[in-house]
């Protein structure tokens, strides 16, 4: 859908802005969907080291902050894909 809306609208995607955050989850998570991020210990912004988590990341167009990309992550990755309209 987002490569779509940038190909329609003509978003341009040559600089983009990345917003990474963590959520923190309560209860157990005792078997890992595949198709979803585990959940796992780290180091959260809210400084609750008791609560296991998972990070997301957003990406925004940097000609008017368009959302052009999301990614729910159970950890930073080390490289985040490129973007759609590349």
């Amino acid at each position: 859908m987002g490569a779509a809306a940038v190909t329609e609208f003509g978003v341009d995607v040559s600089r983009l802005h990345w917003d990474l955050t963590s959520i923190s989850l309560y209860g157990a998570y005792p078997e890992a969907n595949l198709e979803y991020p585990a959940p796992r210990w780290g180091h959260p912004k809210d400084r609750r080291a008791d609560l296991k988590q998972i990070q997301t990341g957003l990406a925004v167009s940097g000609d008017g902050g368009i959302p052009v990309f999301t990614a729910p992550t159970a950890a930073v990755p080390r490289r985040w894909p490129r973007s759609p309209g590349r």
